[in-house]
């Protein structure tokens, strides 16, 4: 299901003019590296994307599935793209290393920021 699910996703992507560069996860998350269009809001874009998956993946059988409130962004310098790249391709590795939570107190470390929720 999971390239199914990514193919998905990068035509959603491409509906809105942007293409996805690389993308991976895990079960409780998903990590993409999305060279979005100027005209394209990502909050709106985070939004529906959501609704499509969860609709997508409901088809599925998946009936319990629901997203976690919220998303994380960050930009990023073409100087940095290939570090970026792979650590999304890495993540199946580094989360047998730690856990989200963990991931974001790296995160918010490495980049001075605070996650938080509405």
């Amino acid at each position: 299901m999971e390239n199914r699910l990514y193919s998905y996703l990068s035509g959603i992507a491409k509906s809105k003019k942007s293409t996805i560069l690389n993308i991976n996860g895990m079960n409780d998350q998903i990590h993409l590296v999305i060279h979005m269009h100027q005209d394209v809001a990502l909050s709106t874009s985070v939004k529906e994307t959501k609704s499509y998956i969860t609709g997508w993946i409901k088809k599925r059988g998946y009936t319990e599935f629901s997203w976690e409130e919220g998303y994380g962004s960050f930009s990023c310098s073409k100087s940095l793209l290939d570090p970026l790249l792979k650590y999304v391709e890495n993540q199946k590795q580094q989360h047998k290393k730690f856990s989200f939570k963990e991931e974001i107190e790296m995160l918010e470390n490495k980049m001075g920021i605070k996650w938080f929720k509405n």
